[in-house]
């Protein structure tokens, strides 16, 4: 029967399929979804449809409330709220009018708002009415107080006229009727005035003011004057009377009138609750007949998506289910090791593409198979060729890993040695800093005497200037004495010549003897002043002369020591040069040696580290040995296991 589906889909890929599926079911419950919906606002509207009847009820009852206590009290306020309740009916037909669409529903919506307008129509006349009422009543009253007071003033005068008359007998029956007129006065009032609403109709109520107005006027007939004083005051009586005849017929039709608009107004309130009682059940009918649709429907459409689901379940399974478990016996076999079998793929989807990768992973195998086992022989052989390379590797690498260690030895020492090299060029360096700063030190010092022993030649040389002079005026001195000498000797001279002459003269010449002997005295101690002064000169001279020499002699020493320490300063320059070369390569030699240290370190660590690579050689060729061994038996194995598969 549905041969064609099976081959419509059977090419078609699976996602279609699983789509198609639940594409359908998702269709079926959005159908479902949709009549539950659509039968979900339907009884929401029919709801919102109750509840606005529901309140046109409410409103329509406190309506009916609100007009009693209206026509009982009279009150603007009883009068507000209805106008205000019968405006919201109004509305709330209205807005029920397009919603109904029954048109039993629609003519009583239509019943409901002419009735509702009648109220509203008879409201406003009732206003007129009651206004006209009270206007009566007003004119009742002040009808009655004229009356009552007319008939007060007659009974008064009709007392006082009977007090008069010496027959009293005749006057007891007038008095009485006249008694009886305003009781019935009275009567008539209480009887227009009672409620019309406490009667059981308004004939009744009409009947009794109508008999009450016919008692008042039977009575007015029998009062009669029977004195002529007495004929004003009947007369005027009789006109109040009258008048108020007319205000009780006038408040009576006014009255009449106003309760004709309550029992019209409540007629149209009842037809207002009857239309709400119909319109309610006739809702309350219809949604239930709305329910039971809704549930058949849903419960017709629940029964068609069953069936298409089931149907949808049973096509895409048999779809799936049928290529599947054929690929799970492919499956099944591959996984038994039979490899020799093969599979006729005739579908396009994806359970047949699966199909045709197993048919190449079934062919795929089966080559590999034969490739294992092929190889799993030359495998064996070459793990067992493994094994004895690794032993030999092993060997090697032992002796190599003893003379690692040697060389890892000799490389600490050499380390060590390196070390001790470079604290010795490092305290070379320090001594060769402390010996160059002592050169420019003595260097500063030579510089400093030099300068000081060319001060003391510059001094020597002016002392020997100075000397120098000094023998010149020293030499001017003699060459002065020599003067005072001759010209001593001269005095003397002429001393002696003038003691000679004075001599001569004899006792004339006695005085300039005298004179002339001290002259000549004081020439010979001038003479040998002079003499003294010449030794003096002479021995000052001889000191010059030797002081020259030993300034000369200073001077030339002096000379001689700036060159000594010139030649000095400039050995000492050149040590400050040879100790900072020797600071310079010490300083080389440490960087050096800490170079050859850290050089050193490196390939102790080098050393080390292929120590422990050979260690780890060594560890890894027995590991490879025990692999080599193990690849061994795994190919072993390897061929076993291959040969559990039928190619």
């Amino acid at each position: 029967m549905f041969r064609w589906l099976t081959r419509a889909l059977r090419d078609r890929s699976i996602r279609f399929k699983l789509a198609l599926g639940f594409g359908l079911v998702l269709l079926l419950t959005l159908a479902v979804t949709l009549t539950g919906w659509h039968a979900l606002g339907a009884m929401t509207e029919r709801s919102h449809t109750l509840s606005n009847i529901a309140r046109l009820s409410r409103l329509s009852s406190d309506m009916r409330a609100d007009r009693i206590a209206f026509r009982v009290l009279n009150d603007p306020q009883s009068h507000t709220r209805i106008n205000r309740q019968l405006a919201s009916i109004e509305k709330l037909l209205a807005k029920l009018l397009p919603r109904l669409t029954d048109p039993g529903e629609q003519q009583i919506l239509s019943d409901q708002q002419q009735a509702a307008r009648a109220f509203q129509t008879t409201l406003d006349d009732l206003d007129e009415s009651l206004h006209d009422r009270e206007r009566a009543r007003k004119r009742m009253s002040a009808a009655l107080l004229q009356a009552t007071q007319a008939v007060a003033r007659f009974a008064a005068h009709q007392l006082r006229e009977a007090s008069k008359s010496p027959h009293e007998q005749q006057w007891q029956a007038p008095l009485k009727r006249v008694e009886e007129l305003h009781q019935r006065v009275n009567d008539a009032h209480a009887s227009v005035q009672t409620p019309a609403y406490l009667f059981d109709s308004l004939q009744a109520y009409s009947e009794q003011a109508l008999k009450a107005i016919d008692r008042l006027g039977q009575l007015e007939t029998q009062v009669t004057p029977l004195t002529a004083p007495l004929a004003d005051d009947h007369k005027r009586m009789l006109l109040e009377l009258r008048h108020y005849h007319e205000a009780l017929q006038r408040f009576k039709d006014a009255q009449l009138l106003t309760e004709s608009a309550h029992n019209v107004m409540e007629g149209l309130g009842n037809r207002l609750l009857a239309g709400n009682e119909e319109l309610s059940r006739s809702q309350t009918q219809a949604r239930d007949r709305q329910a039971q649709a809704a549930k058949w429907m849903l419960a017709k459409i629940a029964l068609l998506a069953w069936l298409i689901a089931t149907l949808a379940a049973w096509l895409i399974s048999r779809q799936l289910l049928i290529p599947l478990s054929r690929s799970l016996k492919l499956a099944n076999h591959i996984a038994a090791g039979d490899l020799s079998r093969d599979v006729a793929v005739d579908r396009q989807d994806e359970l047949g593409q699966l199909q045709q990768a197993m048919r190449g992973m079934t062919l795929g195998l089966r080559e590999l198979i034969r490739g294992i086992g092929t190889s799993a022989s030359r495998v064996a052989s070459a793990a067992e060729h493994l094994s004895t390379s690794t032993e030999q590797t092993d060997a090697s690498v032992s002796s190599q890993y003893a003379v690692t260690e040697q060389v890892a030895a000799a490389m600490k020492q050499m380390t060590a040695s390196v070390l001790e090299v470079a604290r010795h060029a490092e305290t070379a360096s320090v001594a060769a800093t402390q010996a160059d700063q002592q050169a420019r030190e003595g260097d500063s010092a030579v510089a400093d005497a030099i300068e000081q022993i060319e001060q003391l030649e510059q001094h020597m040389q002016r002392c020997s200037q100075a000397m120098d002079g000094l023998q010149r005026e020293s030499e001017r001195i003699g060459s002065v004495l020599d003067v005072i000498k001759s010209v001593s000797q001269q005095t003397n001279l002429l001393a002696l010549n003038a003691a000679i002459e004075a001599a001569r003269a004899g006792e004339a010449g006695s005085g300039f003897a005298v004179v002339a002997d001290e002259v000549r005295c004081l020439a010979q101690r001038t003479q040998d002043s002079a003499q003294e002064i010449k030794d003096l000169i002479a021995a000052l001279q001889g000191g010059t002369l030797e002081v020259a020499g030993m300034l000369d002699n200073s001077r030339k020493l002096t000379r001689h020591s700036v060159e000594s320490s010139r030649h000095s300063g400039g050995k000492l320059e050149a040590i400050s040069r040879s100790v900072s070369q020797i600071l310079g390569m010490n300083e080389q030699i440490a960087a050096a040696g800490e170079e050859q240290s850290v050089v050193a370190e490196q390939i102790s660590r080098s050393v080390l580290h292929v120590r422990d690579i050979s260690k780890q050689t060594a560890n890894a060729c027995d590991e490879t040995a025990a692999a080599s061994l193990q690849l061994s038996q795994l190919g072993a194995q390897l061929q076993r296991l291959v040969e559990r598969f039928k190619v």
